[in-house]
């Protein structure tokens, strides 16, 4: 089969880009190797509206809205930040990658879930990916394009297969998504200090209707300190109940190119990444703009 773009990775951003070309007339393949967009969660999904307007996703994804922060020091100390307007939304992630990938595939993308890229290699006039449905030993599918785009995180075996490498730091995550009793406000908790979250922080963000997102990055042992964090802080987290987990990495560094012989990285694959919060979604659109235009 052939295309002319191959991107790999169905995420919000990828989707996107596939959107984007796909729209300009080309033939688009996005290959995502989980059986369904938006599954498994990796985000906090914690947006700005600016983002969701970026993205031309519905506002139906609007999970709670969100008009200020509480910041826990090291010591103690809280220091409460609010406003008279809202400053960012908390969103359904799976609703929202899914709103992106039937946007993707309005605008004339084909999307293939479950299977995933074996390998990719250079031939003349473009690249061979060689697809198999993840998790059997299945018939090796060959497909020609003229461009692969790798869209698959921070991992992204695209980056790897090129040579294209991260020269600096990763940040281990840990979050779940909660059951928690008073957290109907519309105020995120952020926790800092060496002994809480070295290296980065923890999150609390209310979803609405008694539910939120908690996690904690750190530079080792995230789930540990996730577990002292929820411990430690009984009036925040009393009554809590963990519906379902999730870990990943967030990279903070710099890649010297995203860009290969008949390849292109975006999103997290690319570091496409805000260094301080590890948000990688308005940065990641803006980006996805940008590789559309020049693929």
């Amino acid at each position: 089969m052939e295309y002319e773009v191959v991107i790999i990775g169905g995420g919000p951003i990828g989707c996107a880009v596939a959107r984007d070309i796909a729209a300009a007339g080309c033939r688009v393949l996005v290959v995502e190797e989980h059986p369904r967009i938006g599954d498994p969660l990796r985000c906090s999904g914690l947006i700005s509206s600016r983002t969701l307007q970026l993205s031309r996703v519905s506002t139906n994804v609007v999970l709670h809205k969100l008009t200020g922060a509480r910041v826990h020091a090291p010591g103690g100390e809280v220091l409460e930040l609010y406003g008279n307007r809202v400053y960012a939304l908390a969103v359904d992630r799976e609703a929202f990658d899914r709103d992106l990938a039937a946007q993707a595939a309005a605008a004339g993308a084909e999307i293939m879930c479950g299977m995933r890229a074996e390998d990719i290699n250079l031939v003349p006039g473009g690249v061979q990916v060689k697809l198999r449905q993840r998790g059997t030993r299945g018939k090796i599918e060959k497909i020609s394009s003229f461009l692969v785009i790798g869209a698959d995180g921070y991992r992204s075996s695209v980056a790897r297969k090129f040579g294209i490498l991260p020269q600096g730091e990763k940040v281990p995550l840990y979050a779940a998504e909660v059951e928690l009793p008073g957290s109907e406000g519309q105020i995120v908790d952020i926790f800092l200090g060496n002994q809480i979250a070295p290296g980065w922080f923890g999150w609390v963000i209310p979803t609405g209707r008694g539910t939120a997102r908690v996690g904690i990055g750190a530079d080792r042992c995230p789930y540990q300190y996730f577990q002292q964090l929820v411990i430690n802080n009984p009036e925040v987290f009393q009554g809590m109940q963990i519906v379902r987990c999730t870990s990943g990495y967030v990279p903070v560094g710099f890649y010297d190119r995203t860009y290969g012989p008949h390849t292109m990285l975006v999103g997290d694959a690319a570091g496409h990444v805000k260094p301080i919060s590890g948000g990688g979604l308005y940065l990641g659109l803006i980006a996805a703009e940008i590789c559309a235009a020049v693929a």
